[in-house]
């Protein structure tokens, strides 16, 4: 994989992981079995599957387009339904912190989304 928009794809989406995953999980544990974290857990794989797969087929990105919508969609609802909460007077477990959390990765979710969008509607030629 030789394009530098690619390249930065990768970084991009290796720095989101390294953030995403770990607090994912230590949030969900030790109930990794709950059906929010297999939720998470499907975005995960398809965001590493598509950074591995880009970077041996590149330009072939539909698996990042894929787990970037996937982790968009579940964070778009994670943060409403948090929203929601907040507005019936409930309390989050890790108040304003998870909040943030969980719009920041949203906001990334959506910005790789629209950047594997571009790549794959405008691939960059081989040199």
């Amino acid at each position: 994989m030789n394009g530098r928009r690619g390249r930065g794809l990768i970084a991009f989406t290796v720095a989101l992981l390294v953030v995403y995953v770990p607090i994912e999980t230590w949030y969900s544990f030790p109930e990794l079995w709950d059906p929010f974290y297999l939720v998470d857990l499907i975005g995960m794989v398809l965001l590493t599957s598509g950074v591995v797969r880009l970077r041996r087929a590149w330009p072939r990105v539909g698996l990042l387009v894929a787990g970037y919508a996937w982790t968009a969609a579940n964070f778009w609802r994670a943060l409403f339904g948090r929203v929601a909460e907040l507005k019936e007077g409930g309390q989050l477990d890790y108040g304003l912190a998870e909040l943030c959390f969980t719009g920041c990765i949203l906001l990334a979710a959506l910005i790789g989304l629209a950047w594997s969008l571009v790549l794959a509607r405008h691939p960059e030629p081989e040199p």
